[in-house]
């Protein structure tokens, strides 16, 4: 997989960077990936897609530092997995003809659906700077829940407060996430 990676760029410096990359983080985020879809061979597909938007966009991965790296390729492989999930609950849904109730999906408003399709279109530059930006408690929440993986359970006992509370601080966050995000794009 290196090895075909690496033939697609063209700077040395750049390939050195992927290779570094790659090997810094290849095998944990297959580990991770395995642990959350049970699955070895989607894991490592999974895997080689992030890597390769990585090739597609290594100017900006460049320009980071190893903790944002690691932090984003995290938060790739958790959306690439949720994204794999998505997708066969669809085919299930489709094969099956209907969803029982143990396999329904959450129903979200639709400004919730726009902010996420929004998000979902951010480059990992703005996603990473808007975080960033971010207050404090906002922050600690989006990190903890999508970086560190601690349930909502978790973050609520981190923070001493009820899940219901941990998941408003999320939808808050999110959205202020969009709006600064909003904000920039509107700027330009």
């Amino acid at each position: 997989m290196l090895v075909l990676l690496l033939s697609t760029i063209e700077s040395e410096d750049d390939q050195a960077f992927l290779e570094k990359l790659f090997d810094a983080h290849y095998v944990r985020l297959c580990k991770k990936t395995a642990a959350i879809t049970q699955n070895n061979q989607v894991s490592e597909d999974l895997v080689q897609d992030v890597f390769l938007y990585v090739v597609k966009h290594i100017q900006k991965f460049r320009q980071m530092d190893c903790c944002t790296l690691r932090h984003i390729l995290d938060i790739s492989i958790k959306r690439r997995c949720y994204d794999y999930f998505k997708e066969q609950n669809v085919r299930k849904k489709h094969l099956s003809g209907s969803l029982d109730d143990d396999d329904s999906f959450v129903s979200v408003s639709s400004s919730d659906n726009t902010e996420e399709e929004a998000l979902d279109h951010l480059t990992v530059e703005e996603l990473s700077e808007a975080i960033r930006k971010l207050p404090d408690h906002y922050r600690f929440v989006i990190e903890a829940k999508y970086i560190l993986n601690l349930t909502d359970g978790e973050i609520a006992k981190e923070l001493g407060i009820g899940k219901a509370s941990v998941r408003q601080y999320l939808t808050r966050a999110r959205r202020k996430i969009y709006e600064l995000c909003e904000g920039e794009s509107n700027e330009e």
